[in-house]
């Protein structure tokens, strides 16, 4: 997991051109072929509904036997997705489309905690098959509420194609997550003055950024194509000015 965070980001640029590319919701979903052609060619990424189905479509292909969620954040419903991977009849929430870096094991009777990566990873029964899920150390350690109930693919696909509609998360702003030499970096367009920063000891770490430098430095930085990283901020410029 960390190997693939350190090499395929998180990000909503893919989403907001892609979005601008399509006339109908349906057309715009990247299934695992499109996703995984884009980030060998250009660098590029996913939010979590993309990024977890190319993730877990991989995993199928290696023989990993597991499958995808639906889970929620606070009090919403249905925002985010996970897969669950059985291993020796363990189960194992696996994150990309977060990220999480290191998987997370998930036990009905007891607070479980990854330890194999340097963030941790708890996971805490909260009711039958809802699980609160937290990073440490971090300045916000909750990351969502995990409902252990597998969703048909088919049904993930739906939902996967609806984030694209009206309503739908991440298409109204650039985000970009990375693990860059072990060391977990963001960009976050809504973060003004432009930034890029990482988690060092729990701590945020801000590196300022000019505007003028803004597109080079992302793509140099996220190692993420330039023309496209120009062209989400182009699309959110005018939907701004609209």
């Amino acid at each position: 997991m960390t190997a693939y965070c350190s090499n395929v980001p998180w990000e909503s640029v893919s989403k907001i051109v892609k979005k601008n590319l399509c006339d109908n919701t349906i057309d715009c979903l990247r299934l695992e072929n499109e996703f995984w052609t884009s980030a060998f060619q250009y660098g590029t990424g996913g939010t979590c509904y993309e990024s977890n189905w190319a993730f877990f479509c991989f995993l199928q292909n290696l023989g990993f036997d597991g499958y995808l969620t639906s889970n929620k954040i606070i009090d919403k419903s249905s925002v985010h997705s996970a897969i669950v991977i059985m291993i020796s009849e363990k189960k194992y929430i696996v994150d990309i489309g977060y990220p999480t870096y290191a998987p997370i094991p998930v036990s009905e009777e007891a607070v479980t905690v990854s330890d194999n990566f340097w963030i941790k990873y708890r996971s805490t029964p909260a009711s039958s098959k809802e699980y609160i899920i937290e990073n440490f150390p971090h300045p916000r350690p909750y990351l969502y509420h995990f409902t252990d109930i597998p969703v048909n693919p088919r049904d993930y696909l739906e939902m996967a194609s609806k984030d694209y509609g009206e309503g739908g998360l991440f298409s109204d702003r650039i985000i970009i997550r990375k693990m860059i030499n072990k060391v977990p970096t963001r960009f976050d367009s809504e973060d003004i003055p432009y930034n890029i920063h990482t988690l060092e000891n729990g701590e945020k770490v801000k590196t300022f950024i000019k505007d003028e430098d803004l597109v080079i430095r992302l793509s140099d930085h996220f190692n993420l194509d330039r023309n496209i990283i120009s062209q989400a901020f182009m699309i959110l410029s005018k939907t701004n000015v609209s």
